[in-house]
């Protein structure tokens, strides 16, 4: 199997493998560090500021994929067997999934995005978010990877109220 930067220097010039990685997973310590882009936030009940990657603009709809890049192998197991998803958390206490559909494998690293959707972006905040992969061996046994807690940023946009009421009608019937 080719290495992953060969694969991507096959893909078309504006297929969105070629933007820049924004999260960068450490498959030893479980953490996802985020990569050339982000925007500094104010946490409003501390006070505190901090600087977190860019998730999207509120009420974003399937226009932001967010690029992970990770270690193929883990402790000998090939990761790219499992199925891997994004559990997410947002400031309003709003909890959902994405489930990858579009891992691109190379020899020792493997590539995925997350399509980040409305239910994510419905209000603006922060966004606490972890990678979950699972692979089913049978009935009994399975295995489970996680990552750390990591967190992004929903920036405030303008929206009408009409924008809203739409936006939270499609949210609900999903």
């Amino acid at each position: 199997m080719p290495l992953l930067n060969n694969i991507i220097e096959t893909l078309p010039q504006h297929h969105y493998f070629r933007d820049d990685i924004i999260f960068i997973i450490d498959a030893d310590l479980r953490t996802i560090l985020s990569y050339k882009r982000g925007n500094m936030f104010v946490d409003t009940g501390t006070g505190l500021v901090s600087f977190l990657p860019v998730i999207g603009a509120q009420g974003d709809h399937n226009v932001n994929r967010i690029n992970f890049k990770m270690l193929r192998y883990y402790n000998g197991i090939d990761l790219s067997l499992f199925v891997i998803k994004i559990n997410y958390t947002t400031d309003d206490g709003k909890t959902g999934f994405y489930v990858i559909n579009d891992l691109l494998i190379g020899d020792d690293y493997m590539l995925f995005t997350w399509l980040v959707s409305s239910d994510v972006t419905v209000n603006s905040g922060k966004v606490s978010f972890v990678v979950k992969m699972v692979q089913q061996q049978s009935q009994d046994i399975y295995n489970v990877f996680s990552t750390a807690i990591s967190k992004g940023v929903v920036v405030p946009s303008i929206m009408m109220d009409n924008e809203i009421e739409e936006l939270y009608r499609n949210v609900s019937e999903r």
